[in-house]
């Protein structure tokens, strides 16, 4: 994974696991890819994936949203050959244009990036989310009854951009409520 393995680390995911329990959900961290765990999962988190995902996992995870699942995606272009196949299946693509650190104004507030990147979209039904510079870095779309969401961003999920045992991002934390749960 593009994320520490030390969980309150700086690039850790302590953060993501604290916003899932407050959302009374349990986390689960796979290193392989399970069906009956996901399938069981209100939503999955892909963070920055390092190797591709086979068709018959991908097959799955379309049934999984259709189903209802959410599913979340975050990648900067530079970890995008792991999850570029998996995006595609949904119509959705990193772009190989690097925005860097920015701050988004939202609905939500104002929102951080570390490692921004465009994320285009071939479908009339997707929706934009965040824009930087007027290019789209989160965008969702509905697939059967679930909903999968491709945030251009490999670090977004991490403590960093979240929150540490000391400090939290509020807007952040609001659109990942508002993607996730």
């Amino acid at each position: 994974p593009s994320f520490s393995s030390e969980l309150w680390g700086v690039r850790g995911i302590g953060g993501l696991y604290q916003n899932i329990l407050r959302n009374q959900l349990l986390p689960v961290q796979m290193e392989q890819f399970d069906e009956e765990v996901l399938y069981r999962a209100e939503t999955v988190f892909i963070i920055g994936a390092q190797q591709s995902y086979s068709s018959k996992e991908i097959d799955f995870l379309e049934k999984y949203a259709e189903d209802g699942g959410r599913l979340v995606i975050a990648t900067g272009w530079e970890e995008s050959r792991g999850t570029r196949n998996l995006a595609e299946r949904f119509g959705f693509r990193v772009e190989p244009v690097p925005l860097g650190g920015f701050h988004a104004e939202t609905t939500w507030g104002v929102l951080k990036f570390r490692e921004g990147w465009p994320v285009s979209t071939s479908r009339q039904d997707a929706i934009t989310l965040v824009s930087a510079w007027g290019r789209p870095v989160a965008v969702c779309r509905q697939v059967g009854q679930g909903r999968v969401t491709v945030v251009g961003d490999s670090m977004f999920l991490e403590n960093m951009n979240l929150e540490t045992l000391s400090e939290v991002n509020l807007a952040n934390i609001e659109f990942l409520r508002s993607i996730a749960f």
